[in-house]
């Protein structure tokens, strides 16, 4: 408890719209103090980080010398791409890949023109008026957005009656606790997609952000943490970021559908978002190994694994 805790507090110290690409891509991208830490911790444990290079011999030794890929942008694409490219990795592919700590879809898109990355990591629709001259977009999986909690009441759960509880006042559990709906800021690309596929989305969400007590968090960890905290409160997340991470939270599902890699190929998932890769047209032939990694049935295996559906083939 007193970890989580003092996770939420040092993550919402960086986690306003102001200070996000300042005080996270400063460290996060041109230093990587966040990535040394976990590869400290992740070392101390016996293990690699997920997604980085391993520490054995290579079967790419004439590669050992080169500069490893560095990727940033949204949250929700971190631990996802860490464990698809260290399952590419296990399967015998020279990967050399830095995936940093989430800056944001446009905080990656500003990296990515400042040079400080060779690919920006995106989790919304960009149109084509986004994209700097020479710029190409590869999207790699189509990922299920999906209200998600701690409580251990929560499995089974379904979306339609959550929301109707949300909008109520007070908004309660079945079993007349408060509930509480930690949300993300207006911007955040599963709220835009929710608010565009369900009309009872958006009314709820106005009466909870009109609320005096209304929490708002900016970044995907700092959600994470509030749940694992407190089983009354609910969130929108990336369904495939929280089973990448192995975060014991419950996904709410669509009546019987739930959010997975089958219910997403096929449609009967309606809360979808894209994750992709933004790379300049020049960087091409130094991002053919990730992408072939992607395009892989290693990778895909890893993807539907964890809940995404694979786009490159």
């Amino acid at each position: 408890m007193k970890l989580a805790q003092t996770m939420l507090k040092a993550l919402e110290a960086i986690a306003s719209p102001s200070g996000l690409w300042t005080a996270v891509a400063t460290f996060a991208v041109g230093v990587g103090v966040w990535a040394g830490l976990l590869a400290s911790d992740l070392a101390a444990a016996g293990q690699p980080p997920a997604g980085t290079q391993p520490q054995e011999p290579s079967a790419a030794g004439d590669r050992r010398g080169a500069q490893p890929l560095r990727l940033a942008g949204s949250g929700s694409n971190v631990a996802l791409l860490r464990e698809t490219v260290a399952a590419c990795q296990r399967a015998g592919q020279p990967l050399q890949v830095t995936v940093e700590p989430g800056i944001g879809s446009s905080g990656g898109l500003r990296a990515l023109r400042d040079r400080a990355v060779e690919a920006a990591l995106v989790s919304r629709a960009i149109a084509p008026a986004e994209l700097a001259s020479g710029e190409l977009q590869a999207h790699y999986a189509s990922v299920p957005v999906a209200f998600a909690g701690s409580g251990h009441s929560l499995a089974n759960q379904d979306t339609a009656a959550l929301l109707a509880a949300l909008a109520a006042e007070p908004p309660q559990w079945p079993d007349g606790r408060p509930l509480v709906w930690a949300l993300r800021e207006p911007s955040d690309s599963g709220h835009r997609v929710l608010a565009r596929e369900l009309p009872p989305f958006v009314t709820a969400e106005a009466r909870a952000r009109a609320r005096p007590a209304a929490q708002v968090y900016f970044h995907d960890r700092t959600l994470h943490a509030a749940l694992l905290l407190s089983d009354a409160s609910v969130g929108l997340v990336d369904a495939s970021a929280v089973r990448a991470e192995g975060l014991p939270l419950h996904l709410f599902g669509w009546g019987t559908v739930q959010p997975d890699a089958a219910s997403v190929a096929s449609g009967a998932w309606p809360f979808v978002k894209p994750h992709s890769l933004v790379y300049p047209a020049a960087a091409a032939d130094q991002l053919a190994p990730l992408l072939n990694c992607l395009r892989s049935s290693a990778a895909h295996d890893a993807l539907r694994h964890f809940g995404a559906a694979p786009s490159l083939l």
